[in-house]
């Protein structure tokens, strides 16, 4: 009889779809398929299983469909995969590929180091190559003019201030960079002469959108926005392929919708108002059809909040309706050119991420398979969702996860803690890679024995922008305090020991998981921190704007200065008792190794418990399959022993 029993490996057997995009005549999709934590470039079509397309071994940062096929970074390689042979390597660059995007006219415009390169073919077949030196360092992102003769790069002035500059390759000359003192947030090419642009004052309190005019560099403001609680900008904008619309983010009646903007058009239409939010995650775009006239996108209406459904707005009839069931998370939805299909990305309590299309209208087919089969066999705990109130009064979700097979006496439990902030979990698996891994750990720590409660504290998303701007001048304050709310609201359960509760977390969520345990060291048995924050983060270049100050009202100051001081778990790092282990990454792309390197310095210096493992090259959240099955080995063995009362180790 088949084992039901879930083991470390089969959380990390998993694969993970993402990022689909239709080839240009809308006979494939292409997409990332994470394998092993590796993400691969495949390709699916109706009548075929999708296959690999990106050769053995290279880990694809970024990709872009081609009439003839696909090309695809890979650290300093350039690729370029279609049918009728093996890849083959454009360009092998010292430095890793930064960008990547491909143009109507067949070239393919990339980032290395500070400067632009061009790839286009020569008759022969040979490809060209050639490097563009700019006035700024590159910021990695960049997009073709219609035309395919200009760019729009993220360029950094004194490199440290981002800004958006318009290269023309006919001249070799910068036609427009948006001017100083503004923030730009996003940008995209309207027409050949028209920019979009989504930009935000330094203090991050006020946002606009408008259209900008190169030659003259005048401005037309589409929308405006201001908040004293900072705004955090969700969603990318999106223009037609026709140049005469544009979709974007703006708070309708206290809730992130998106707004449509027509040529010709006085007013701004609200595609689909009410009480929910129109994004699946905060860097998903709208999809347009090529004629403009069907807008794609996924919103949380008509259904439960942590949801998501595909919808379909018609220009024409000015209707918009759903594509998915009302229930899972339907997200990243993409027409195909002719509007006649769509491919989006899917996820329930039982399944992880899987690829399906659809016809509009019709059923949807699924694409992708990428659970062991023990998952099937296996018992899954479904979420109880549940509100809590937190120690200030203020009202926030998250999901309770109790063991499928109840111990005869009470036993351990777990806080699991997102990062972030800006995320917001989902009754099952996750959208985003890394939380789709946690979510079936959880599921495997269940199987343990464990209770689990997953926290949407304040600051996350999904729940109206009260919600997500709750914690302006706060992080560290309101979050922490919904942390150990839910915590409490744990130990009252009549299956847990209120005396072996811990507690865990990546990123934001392992700096939620030091606070608690320095600002509230009596609440935890035990603290795992992965990549977490040990002191608030402060600016370090003049004038550069940075997410996490504008969350506490500015730069350090003698105003702010108590702010900082709430905000970082060293200041209250005498306090600590518990247990911590610390797991973390040398080539930590969002949270500097030096942190761990404080918090060993400090903990010894102050006589704490605490055990560490560092992991050479590894990034911000493990590309490696051997370093989490070691990081998951550790945290299991630290939570049975601590606890005591979990599992032993299992096999892998």
């Amino acid at each position: 009889m088949p084992d039901d029993r879930l083991r470390i490996k089969d959380v990390l057997d998993i694969r993970h779809p993402e990022l689909p995009r239709w080839a240009p005549d809308g006979t494939r999709v292409w997409f990332l398929y994470r394998v092993d934590g590796r993400p691969e470039l495949w390709v699916s079509s109706a009548d075929q299983k999708p296959y690999q397309m990106s050769r053995p071994g290279d880990r694809v940062a970024f990709y872009a469909p081609l009439p003839e096929g696909a090309c695809y970074a890979a650290g300093g390689t350039l690729v370029m995969v279609d049918s009728e042979g093996p890849p083959r390597v454009l360009v092998d660059m010292p430095t890793d590929i930064g960008g990547l995007a491909a143009s109507a006219p067949g070239r393919i415009a990339f980032t290395a180091g500070d400067d632009l390169w061009i790839v286009s073919q020569e008759p022969s077949g040979n490809p060209l190559v050639q490097s563009i030196e700019l006035f700024h360092p590159l910021a990695g992102a960049l997009e073709w003019s219609p035309s395919g003769r200009r760019l729009l790069l993220s360029v950094l002035r004194h490199r440290a201030i981002r800004a958006l500059s318009v290269f023309d390759l006919t001249s070799r000359t910068v036609l427009y960079e948006t001017p100083e003192g503004t923030v730009p947030v996003q940008g995209r090419f309207l027409d050949e002469e028209t920019l979009l642009i989504v930009r935000s004052t330094p203090d991050a309190m006020r946002r606009e959108v408008l259209l900008v005019e190169m030659a003259t560099r005048a401005e037309h403001v589409l929308y405006t926005e201001a908040d004293p609680r900072g705004i955090v900008t969700l969603g990318e904008a999106s223009v037609s392929p026709r140049g005469d619309a544009a979709v974007f983010m703006g708070t309708i009646a206290g809730y992130p919708h998106l707004l449509l903007w027509e040529r010709g058009q006085t007013a701004l239409t609200t595609m689909l108002p009410g009480a929910h939010e129109d994004h699946g995650e905060e860097h998903e775009s709208p999809s347009f059809s090529a004629d403009g006239m069907l807008v794609a996108f996924s919103s949380s209406h008509g259904g439960p909040a942590q949801g998501r459904q595909v919808y379909l707005f018609s220009r024409v009839d000015r209707q918009c309706r759903a594509l998915t069931e009302p229930t899972g998370t339907h997200v990243d939805p993409v027409l195909s050119p002719d509007g006649t299909r769509v491919a989006y990305l899917s996820a329930s309590d039982r399944e992880s991420l899987e690829l399906y299309t659809a016809s509009i209208p019709g059923a949807p087919r699924r694409m992708t398979h990428s659970m062991p089969g023990v998952w099937a066999r296996s018992r899954l705990v479904p979420a109880e969702p549940v509100e809590l109130m937190s120690l200030d009064g203020f009202r926030f979700h998250a999901d309770l996860y109790r063991p499928s097979e109840q111990a005869r006496s009470p036993g351990p439990a777990l806080i699991y803690v997102h990062g972030g902030p800006m995320r917001q979990m989902r009754a099952g698996f996750h959208p985003m890679h890394a939380y789709a891994v946690f979510h079936a750990w959880n599921q495997y720590l269940l199987q343990q024995g464990y209770t689990i409660l997953s926290v949407d504290y304040r600051g996350g998303t999904g729940y109206g922008v009260d919600f997500e701007r709750g914690n302006y001048e706060g992080p560290g304050q309101g979050d922490l305090a919904d942390v150990i709310a839910g915590a409490r609201y744990v130990k009252s359960l009549p299956g847990v020991d209120a005396d072996r509760v811990g507690i865990w977390g990546l990123s934001y969520g392992g700096y939620l998981t030091l606070l608690a345990l320095t600002k509230f060291p009596k609440e935890f048995r035990l603290g795992v921190n992965l990549a977490g924050m040990w002191t608030y983060p402060e600016s370090s270049g003049a004038g550069r704007v940075r997410f996490w100050e504008r969350r506490l009202g500015g730069p350090r100051s003698p105003v702010t200065t108590r702010h900082y001081d709430e905000a970082s778990p060293a200041h209250y790092a005498e306090h600590m008792t518990a247990p911590l282990l610390n797991l973390h990454g040398t080539a930590d792309e969002s949270v500097e190794f030096q942190h761990l390197d404080a918090i060993v310095r400090d903990l010894t210096r102050l006589h704490k418990r605490f055990e560490l493992m560092y992991y050479p090259e590894e990034s911000h959240f493990f590309h490696r399959r051997e370093t989490w099955e070691d990081a998951f080995t550790r945290m299991e063995e630290f939570f049975a022993r601590e606890l005591s009362g979990g599992a032993g180790s299992e096999s892998r």
